[in-house]
């Protein structure tokens, strides 16, 4: 329980509708994507408050700080890691009132804007003005602020590489209450916020993995481009890993296509499902593996990559699938950020799953991408879980991606078994499991590194320099401790 004093100033500062400690309220607050079966109870806040300035935002910091109560900053709420959700009580900050738009700058090509625009109403307006963002793998109605600077890759695209890198600067508060803005947007006096680089360190990607432990983001800019002429989303669809790996490594050292990724097994169609069944009925009808594509810019230019594209399909024992199939239109504009095309209002709207438990290999050359998917794949189907046909079922649960890296010549890998990521059975499998991948991919000389990848409980975490880094900044900014996100995993502080 927080004092009464707490909520009283809160109200104070936001006004009484929009700061409460009703219970029906709070454990509305308890729950999301990801908490099955993993508290076994509900762990609500004992308040909660919607600030809608960055002021209100200083002002909640000042209080929790003098009252030593945790402080739990919510964005956009969809998430696998609970983060969000309460370990001891605390005040949850719902940003979702900070929803504007501050600024479109078509000389630039940037955006401004508070932290709980989502990426859906964002892109529209952009492209309103004939610009568009790099849209993430990520529901519409994920905020622009913490999908950005959560950490994530956001999915690499070798034209405009990825998403975090479109930061141009971001205002952050920080534990003690003062504000940070980096990049030019710290230059009081001419108000500019286009550049991401100033005098002294760059701090822009200081909210990076984060999870509001180093404070609370409530103002980022953006950089935009120009729509392009003509897109075109174009799949091709391959039966072997053997077949598509080739023709996935010569369309990318070729430098075609805005955005080209080879999605494996389960990745690539159940994020369009609506329900689980209907994942699991998609995953045994289609092909085993898609390269999905974006061809972007002129007329010519288009017609040119689409014919390389149709050329090294059919090398390959492959077919072009959107030509065939018109319903796998679904599945091309549900994936137009997938695919890296980046112009979808919408991205995916359902998850027929909350995730998998995935690893990010790399960056790893090329001609790894085939020995890392069987080493994976063959070591799930020998699991007492993963290799159980009434539950883990890795031949259809199986996944991988690939995302070129550093120009084409490196792959970034993602892959894992389907499982929900707070299953208690999925937690115990992937015990097991991970410590032996880590192994057969040290054997074909792969090491595993998330230094660009998102952070899960059980995951295999960042690279060592950025944990050191990251604590020290946790610790000379919040010497009281009052930050205090539902999941700190120990893969990132230790």
């Amino acid at each position: 329980m927080i004092e009464p004093a707490v909520l009283e100033r809160l109200k104070d500062i936001v006004g009484s509708e929009f700061a409460t400690d009703d219970p029906e309220v709070c454990i509305a607050y308890s729950r999301d994507l990801a908490t099955y079966l993993k508290f076994g109870k509900y762990r609500s806040p004992d308040c909660v408050v919607l600030p809608s300035t960055t002021s209100e935002v200083q002002n909640i910091v000042a209080v929790a700080r003098q009252f030593k109560t945790p402080l739990i900053p919510l964005g956009s709420g969809i998430n696998v890691a609970s983060a969000h959700i309460p370990r001891k009580g605390g005040i949850i900050m719902d940003l979702r009132r900070m929803n504007n738009i501050l600024e479109i700058d078509e000389e630039a090509v940037t955006a401004t804007l508070q932290p709980h625009v989502t990426i859906a109403r964002m892109s529209t307006e952009l492209q309103r003005k004939g610009f568009f963002i790099p849209v993430p793998g990520a529901p519409s109605t994920v905020t622009v602020g913490s999908n950005y600077t959560h950490g994530n890759t956001n999915k690499a695209s070798l034209r405009f590489g990825f998403q975090y890198s479109h930061i141009v600067s971001v205002e952050m508060v920080l534990p003690d209450g003062s504000l940070l803005r980096t990049g030019s947007w710290a230059d009081a006096f001419s108000g500019d916020r286009s550049w991401p680089r100033g005098p002294g360190p760059d701090l822009t990607l200081l909210p990076r993995y984060a999870l509001g432990l180093h404070g609370i983001v409530t103002g980022i800019t953006i950089k935009a481009h120009p729509l392009d002429d003509i897109c075109l989303p174009i799949w091709a669809a391959f039966e072997h890993v053997e077949d598509a790996t080739p023709a996935f490594v010569e369309m990318v050292h070729r430098e075609i296509c805005t955005g080209s990724s080879l999605y494996g097994g389960f990745k690539y169609n159940s994020y369009s499902a609506d329900t689980a069944e209907c994942a699991w009925r998609q995953s045994r009808i289609h092909p085993e593996f898609i390269l999905a594509l974006t061809i972007q810019g002129s007329k010519r230019r288009v017609a040119f990559e689409e014919k390389v594209v149709r050329e090294l399909t059919d090398k390959n024992n492959g077919r072009i699938i959107t030509d065939r199939l018109p319903f796998y239109q679904m599945f091309v504009d549900t994936h137009m950020a997938m695919s890296a095309s980046l112009y979808s209002e919408f991205a995916f709207k359902y998850w027929a799953s909350p995730g998998a438990g995935p690893s990010f290999l790399g960056p790893s050359s090329m001609d790894k991408i085939i020995p890392c998917f069987k080493a994976m794949t063959n070591l799930a189907s020998e699991d007492e879980a993963f290799g159980d046909v009434d539950w883990g079922n890795w031949e259809f649960n199986r996944s991988m991606i690939a995302y070129p890296d550093q120009g084409g010549h490196f792959a970034i890998i993602e892959g894992g078994i389907a499982a929900h990521p707070t299953d208690p059975k999925a937690i115990k499998a992937y015990k097991r499991y991970v410590p032996k991948l880590i192994k057969a991919l040290a054997d074909i000389g792969v090491s595993p590194d998330q230094s660009r990848a998102n952070t899960r409980p059980g995951e295999f975490g960042i690279s060592p320099e950025y944990l050191e880094l990251a604590e020290k900044f946790r610790h000379a900014l919040d010497e009281v401790g009052i930050m205090n996100p539902g999941v700190i995993s120990p893969l990132i502080y230790r």
